[in-house]
């Protein structure tokens, strides 16, 4: 029987900044002797299939000092910003996760010896760039060593575009608009020959003489950031910004730009990125087939990446504590939510059952067969 609730929806939170993670002890489960004996989850092997729904949290924050000019609202859903100071080591969030190591950041939704699924960042940068998160999952058979398969672009994104509101200036914010009248891009910039000691572009080159700006820190975009051209709703990518220089006023590329920009051409970058996925929840689901050992990840029910496993040998979990939430390894100081690889965000369900599951008939609720469950998890607390 179901139970019928209604009322404020929680979960198992696990806030920015944290350290923490839930165990599930071994030893609680299985007796401890000569006659050790293993007892669900660790007696299984073979064929498995994985499903939770959490609501991560953006870890990128604001590390940089620059923010396009604008002022991040504070949450507790998104790492602080540091824009009020120039020595990052005064603060605690950057010690507790630098700007280089939130940018590659993982975070462990479950994780044991022979099995882990993980959010992973996969973004360049930190300045306008909201966390980007790819699906992980590592998994080792009886032979050989851990083998990882990663979505290859990120799939749990940021907001991308915005409402257009009139301000004193709207002639000039209006003017990064897509054909659905929606903000996507932001004019920063115009191709200046006076700068650069007045060398003009020519095709081919990858340095882009600006309009002139105050410092490094103020450049109309930083390193990381995608620069377009217009024509009509049309935005073309030039390149992406490798590198800044006040003085010549120059943005370089990672690679040259083939084709004409006049001077007075002007520059776009995307609009700011909103992290709206701290507001969602998503069902991220993954399956292994012992034969032919193929491995496939979903999100909200969609397949997203499928591989088979290198090595040969069988799958099963080991006789040890499992973890949620990081991978219990207990790191403080610098960088421990790296070394944890400390998951920031809700976990609302949780489950995983002895068969392979293709088709997920709800991505807001799961659904385990009773007779097939190895373990199922429901963090959430609602009124009756």
């Amino acid at each position: 029987m179901y139970d019928v609730l209604t009322g404020k929806q929680r979960a198992l939170v696990f806030p920015v900044m944290c350290n923490g993670f839930v165990k599930i002890d071994y030893s609680d489960n299985v007796p401890n002797s000569a006659d050790d004996v293993g007892y669900g989850i660790w007696s299984h092997s073979g064929d498995f299939t994985f499903e939770a729904i959490v609501t991560p949290y953006d870890v990128n924050g604001a590390s940089d000092l620059e923010l396009d000019g604008r002022t991040l609202t504070a949450s507790k859903k998104i790492m602080p910003n540091n824009v009020n100071e120039s020595t990052l080591t005064n603060f605690q969030s950057n010690l507790y996760l630098s700007g280089s190591k939130r940018v590659v950041q993982e975070m462990r939704i479950f994780s044991s010896t022979n099995f882990y699924i993980s959010l992973r960042n996969g973004t360049v940068r930190t300045h306008n760039q909201p966390a980007e998160y790819h699906i992980l999952v590592g998994i080792k058979l009886s032979s050989g060593a851990v083998q990882e398969f990663i979505t290859t672009s990120p799939v749990i994104l940021p907001t991308n575009t915005r409402s257009w509101i009139y301000s004193s200036i709207g002639e000039l914010t209006a003017t990064g608009l897509n054909e659905e009248g929606r903000v996507e891009y932001e004019l920063c910039t115009a191709i200046d020959n006076s700068s650069n000691s007045g060398t003009a572009f020519s095709s081919g080159a990858s340095v882009l003489p600006v309009t002139d700006f105050s410092s490094d820190a103020n450049a109309p975009a930083q390193r990381g950031q995608e620069l377009f051209i217009r024509n009509g709703f049309t935005y073309t990518s030039i390149g992406t910004v490798s590198g800044v220089a006040h003085g010549p006023n120059t943005l370089t590329l990672f690679a040259a730009y083939v084709g004409d920009l006049p001077n007075t051409t002007q520059i776009f970058k995307r609009t700011y990125l909103d992290p709206t996925y701290v507001e969602n929840s998503f069902h991220i689901a993954c399956n292994y087939a012992e034969t032919p050992k193929e491995l496939n990840i979903y999100l909200n029910g969609l397949l997203v990446k499928s591989g088979t496993h290198a090595q040969s040998g069988t799958f099963s979990f080991e006789d040890e504590d499992l973890f949620i939430g990081a991978n219990g390894g207990g790191a403080t100081g610098v960088d421990s939510a790296f070394t944890n690889k400390q998951f920031m965000g809700e976990m609302h369900e949780m489950c995983l059952t002895s068969v392979i599951r293709r088709r997920f008939p709800s991505i807001t609720n799961l659904l385990p067969n009773f007779n097939d469950t190895l373990f199922y998890f429901r963090f959430e607390e609602v009124d009756l």
